[in-house]
């Protein structure tokens, strides 16, 4: 989603509680608006952000102002904007890729489920393509100063990464080294790390890398089950919304009174807990 606008800020999180309430694990992928759009834009789409953050398990925030370089004032403005619809569609179509094709070392849904159950709501998101003789060591170079990943500061603080490289036949375990070499030199030694290969015959001749990187490490917000059940999209098993370790408390000198039941919801418990909605923080 674009946020700022009417459709991205308004929809997208009735979207969000859509999914949650249908027992969906959700990533978001939000672009924010670029700073010369002005300060309502931009504060629309900071409350739509908020709104998204209670029901999503995990945010991608692609800030508009972070894929220009300081270089590129004459850049023109249609061009900026194409900039960033492509970075959301790379985004959306490498992850799909990186799940839906047979990898050598595949990831599941459950490390990416991991990923976002821990990284207190929000995580960055970088990919890279190249080609040629050094293409390995070039795709790392790249994600190294990725501008989503703040020139590699973000590498440098990540508190868990996920790596995903695609490439055709001719993908070389060689290159798979390399990618992750450079990339483990800037890690910081703890980090929870998983990384996955995938094989595409459309790719012969390029490699593609994306990583999906999170500052922080915490407990998640719910006592979520879905991330012991090995979740893939060939496989997805139903489970209960988990919720937060704690339960509605007794109503005291009104416990001996009928409940308030509408459209047969007992509407004496709490909204959050009939809705299984994720409070944040």
């Amino acid at each position: 989603t674009g946020l700022g606008g009417g459709t991205g800020s308004g929809a997208s999180p009735v979207i969000a509680r859509l999914a949650r309430e249908a027992d969906t694990p959700l990533l978001c992928l939000a672009t924010l608006p670029f700073a010369f759009e002005g300060n309502g834009i931009m504060k629309k789409a900071t409350e739509g952000l908020k709104k998204l953050r209670a029901y999503a398990d995990a945010i991608v925030r692609v800030p508009n102002e972070m894929l220009l370089g300081r270089d590129e004032a004459d850049i023109p403005a249609e061009e900026a904007f194409a900039r960033s619809q492509r970075i959301a569609a790379e985004a959306v179509l490498s992850l799909w890729r990186l799940l839906a094709h047979t990898g050598v070392y595949s990831l599941d849904f459950a490390c990416i489920h991991t990923l976002l159950r821990h990284c207190d709501g929000f995580c960055h998101f970088a990919a890279v393509e190249t080609s040629g003789a050094e293409r390995g060591k070039a795709a790392a170079d790249e994600v190294a100063k990725h501008p989503l990943l703040d020139k590699g500061k973000v590498l440098k603080k990540a508190a868990g990464i996920i790596v995903g490289i695609s490439g055709g036949q001719d993908l070389a375990i060689g290159e798979v080294q390399a990618v992750m070499a450079r990339l483990q030199e800037k890690l910081p030694e703890e980090a929870w790390t998983r990384t996955g290969v995938a094989i595409d015959s459309d790719f012969d001749g390029r490699l593609s890398v994306i990583v999906l990187s999170a500052e922080h490490w915490k407990e998640p917000l719910m006592d979520d089950e879905r991330a012991q059940l090995g979740f893939s999209f060939d496989n997805r098993i139903r489970q209960e919304q988990g919720q937060l370790p704690f339960a509605p408390t007794k109503k005291g000198s009104f416990d001996n009174l009928e409940p308030t039941i509408h459209d047969n919801q007992d509407l004496d418990v709490p909204t959050y807990i009939r809705r299984n909605i994720k409070l944040p923080r």
